[in-house]
This record gives C-alpha cells, sequence and structure tokens, in this order.
C-alpha cells in the first residue's frame, strides 16, 4: 500500500489447501483493484514477481494474513524461507 493508502501490488501465495488466500483474494478484488493482485503458488515465484514489481527505493515485505500449515514447518521457517530466497536476488 503506498503513501496515500493506495495499493502499488499485492502478492498472494496462495496454499494449496486451504481457503484462507482465496478469501483474502475476494477481499481485495472488492476494491477493484485486480491489475494489482497476483497469485503464486510458492515462495520462490511470489518473492521473484514481488522483486520484479519493485520500484527502486521500496520495500518488499512479507506480511502473513494466515496461517501456511504445511507449506513451513512453522512461522520462523518462513520468514527465513523468504529471507533466504531475497538474498539470492540479483
Amino acid at each position: 500500500i503506498g503513501s496515500r493508502g493506495n495499493i502499488l501490488h499485492v502478492i498472494i501465495l496462495q496454499h494449496p489447501r486451504y481457503s484462507a488466500s482465496t478469501l483474502i483474494l475476494k477481499e481485495l478484488q472488492k476494491l477493484k483493484q485486480n491489475d494489482k493482485i497476483e497469485q503464486c503458488l510458492s515462495m520462490s515465484e511470489a518473492v521473484q514477481k514481488a522483486y520484479e514489481k519493485a520500484i527502486s527505493g521500496t520495500n518488499i515485505i512479507l506480511s502473513p494474513a494466515a496461517t501456511s500449515f504445511g507449506m513451513f514447518t512453522n512461522e520462523f521457517d518462513r520468514g527465513n524461507t523468504f529471507r533466504e530466497i531475497v538474498s539470492r536476488l540479483n
């Protein structure tokens, strides 16, 4: 979300078995910003897309809005996976 509250870009990591990401996507679509929303099936894909969309001087953040059962061991594994993938960019 930009400094004026507008959505710059949202990348949703789609869980293969749980619907929280689908519910989040539906709520974001109500804001009529579909062209700024993308879904990914892996953390690696999500980070790569975020990197490609990033504007110089902006930040890419991991902002979990729901649990990721089965995708990662726990929240620490999810964060470490994010950091590891980011460290390999460039």
